[in-house]
């Protein structure tokens, strides 16, 4: 087993030195440069072994004490105070990007109240014009409603000629008939006293149809009059909704308003932090 070790390292050897042979144009220059900057350096260092034992034990003892020190993953107090630098760098740009967004907002925010303040000026200029035509429907619907009040008044009137005439030909009637009594002579007067009887209904038959129309004319009127109301009573609510969506804006704009104060506290209150 001896010999057998001794034959492999004799094997492991000669590779080393095949290897080293191979490779000796590039390991001759490095060792001799390697010998001629050791020769260099030691120029400037004395000869003497206690110099170079008092710099191991040196460097032995700030080891030991970096070891004491910062032992495990435990970092030097200058690297923390570099990573605490590097952290506030990295919070500081963090608020800067949540100011630009916040400025960003509060932009958004103001160009909102100033479409708000476009909206409250619109809806005024419409809350005046629906007054204004809500006035007009109101004259309007009186002018009306008196009119119709003016027709039933004539229609009344037609109404009582009507039955006047009604009367006088019940009369004209009566007469007709007494004198058809009294004598055969009178027959032919009779007889154009009949016609003109007739004449007489045939016009407060008409004059029935007359009133007749009038009425319908007058429930068309108050119809329209009805109407109007209606109109006028819509006209009313949807200037009382714009009045509302008006109210409403005015509370955005002003919560704006706020939001934007409470902004720039935090600008105020993020500025000392930064510096």
């Amino acid at each position: 087993m001896i010999f057998q070790t001794i034959d492999l390292v004799q094997t492991i050897a000669d590779i080393v030195a095949a290897i080293l042979t191979f490779l000796n144009p590039i390991v001759k220059p490095m060792g001799s440069w390697m010998v001629s900057w050791m020769d260099y350096v030691l120029q400037f260092f004395p000869n003497n072994l206690i110099f170079y034992i008092i710099i191991s034990a040196i460097i032995i003892a700030t080891g030991a004490i970096v070891n004491i020190a910062w032992s495990g993953e435990k970092k030097p107090k200058f690297l923390e105070k570099v990573k605490k630098l590097k952290d506030k760098v990295e919070e500081a740009e963090e608020l800067e990007e949540k100011v630009e967004k916040k400025a960003k907002k509060r932009e958004e925010k103001v160009e909102k109240a100033e479409e708000a303040e476009e909206l409250e000026e619109e809806a005024e200029e419409v809350e005046e014009k629906v007054k204004k035509k809500a006035k007009k429907l109101k004259k309007k619907a009186e002018e009306i409603a008196e009119e119709a009040e003016e027709l039933e008044e004539k229609a009344e009137e037609l109404k009582e000629d009507a039955e006047e005439l009604e009367e006088e030909a019940e009369e004209l009637k009566e007469d007709a008939e007494e004198l058809e009594e009294e004598a055969e002579e009178l027959e032919e007067k009779a007889e154009e006293l009949k016609e003109d009887v007739e004449e007489l209904e045939e016009k407060a038959e008409e004059l029935k149809e007359d009133v007749e129309e009038l009425e319908e004319k007058a429930e068309e009127l108050k119809e329209d009059t009805e109407e109007l109301e209606e109109e006028t009573e819509e006209l009313e609510e949807e200037a009382e909704e714009l009045e509302e969506k008006v109210e409403e804006l005015k509370e955005d704009a002003e919560e704006l308003e706020e939001e934007v104060e409470e902004i720039a506290e935090e600008k105020k209150s993020d500025n000392p932090n930064t510096d």
